[in-house]
């Protein structure tokens, strides 16, 4: 096995996109985001066998304060089930990596580890624990199989849908909650369309009051920006919007039949629907935006990156009506897999973050848990500053985004 640079894009990301193993981070199109993002530097990698294309690398080439080093963003595409071709590419990376001058070599494949119910539960099946082991045994050490987020560059877990099957099927694995909010969202006149670059203006402002709940850092307009132009057709915004005009007649309809029964509790939630609208319209006119996010589509599949929704619509789940219709969209256009994107990979309730994890479940999804983080240290002292020095950077930004960006409350 040689590895050689590769300077042809289509090349390059077309071997990606054909790979059982294909992300979106492993392309071009991610090495330019992060180009113009973060001014790292990315080189396409090639391992060939006999003159034949075989596997693919995106190395990221960044620095952090003075320490250098390389990142394959979710592995190289190659061959995971034999060991031989692991040692071989994994070898070849680390010394391609020692002629760089960088301090450590990080990579985190997105390789499935075992398989799990999606209550967590382990299941009977493959087990590729042996591709973590030939992988440290090239020299790379493996951060573990940790729960949580433990300050990994990329989430060990994921919840995803298999949406190839027929429309009807995929339906019918949705939680009877998430198919009661959409059939709700249907009745006050919630609708979702296929987005622009012109629509980024909604998920910022969305996005807004989920930073001021949460205290994080807001995306930019340019950086929402600079994701549709890396990724071009690939990136896909979608707008759920609620006419509102349209949304009160329905609530006004819901009171007059709730009034001629005696359920006093479904008639005080009808009351309560109705005169929510009317404080809406009273704010927002006829129409308000109820939800959007931004999608990344590659092959076959889809990465659910960010999505919104209005707080004051919480009543009407109105993202449930996004994911439903951009999971329609990715199966009409040949997505077969349809990725929610990151969870702590805690099923217990009494977890910090069960509510992601109970929420994404809910579209008929598969647990994910993929082997994780590896670094290769070409000079451990430095390599273990940079480890120290990094993670007291990181408590302390989040610190001050927390500070500066959650709403403060009495």
């Amino acid at each position: 096995m040689e590895l050689h640079t590769i300077t042809d894009r289509n090349l390059f990301d077309g071997f990606v996109k054909n790979s059982p193993w294909n992300h979106y981070m492993k392309t071009s199109m991610w090495g330019e985001f992060k180009k113009k993002t973060e001014n790292d530097t990315y080189e396409m990698l090639g391992f060939y066998e006999d003159g034949n294309l075989t596997g693919t690398a995106m190395v990221l080439c960044g620095k952090w304060m003075t320490h250098k080093y390389m990142y394959i963003p979710k592995g190289p595409c190659i061959d995971y089930q034999n060991p031989e071709t692991v040692h071989e590419a994994f070898t070849l990376l680390r010394q391609y990596g020692s002629r760089a001058g960088i301090r450590f070599l990080r990579t985190d494949p997105n390789v499935v580890r075992v398989p799990h119910a999606v209550d967590g539960t382990v299941l009977d099946g493959f087990n590729n624990e042996f591709v973590t082991e030939e992988i440290k045994n090239t020299g790379f050490h493996h951060k573990g199989y940790g729960y949580g987020y433990d300050g990994s560059w990329t989430n060990r877990f994921t919840l995803m849908a298999d949406i190839s099957a027929d429309l009807k099927t995929v339906r019918s694995k949705y939680s009877t909650r998430l198919k009661r909010f959409i059939k709700k969202g249907k009745k006050f006149h919630i609708s979702v369309r296929n987005g622009t670059k012109e629509d980024i203006d909604i998920i910022l402002a969305l996005q807004h009051q989920l930073v001021e709940q949460k205290g994080f850092r807001p995306s930019t307009y340019e950086y929402f920006s600079d994701i549709c132009d890396a990724f071009g057709d690939h990136a896909k915004i979608y707008v759920a919007e609620m006419d509102l005009k349209k949304a009160l007649g329905a609530a006004e309809d819901d009171v007059k039949l709730k009034e001629k029964g005696d359920n006093e509790k479904a008639l005080k939630n009808a009351l309560d629907t109705r005169n929510e609208i009317q404080e809406l319209i009273a704010e927002y006119g006829d129409s308000m935006p109820a939800s959007a996010g931004l999608f990344i589509t590659f092959g076959e599949y889809c990465w659910c990156w960010y999505y919104y929704h209005h707080k004051k619509l919480n009543r009407f789940a109105p993202t449930d009506m996004l994911h439903d219709y951009a999971v329609e969209d990715c199966h009409n256009n040949g997505i077969r897999y349809y990725d929610l994107c990151g969870f702590s990979g805690l099923t217990n309730s009494d977890d910090a973050e069960f509510g992601l994890y109970d929420y994404k479940r809910q579209f008929g999804t598969e647990f994910i848990e993929q082997i994780g983080e590896f670094d290769y240290a070409y000079n451990e002292k430095a390599y273990q500053r940079f480890k120290t020095e990094k993670s007291l950077e990181v408590r302390l930004r989040h610190k001050l985004w927390h500070l500066t960006y959650r709403k403060k409350t009495n």
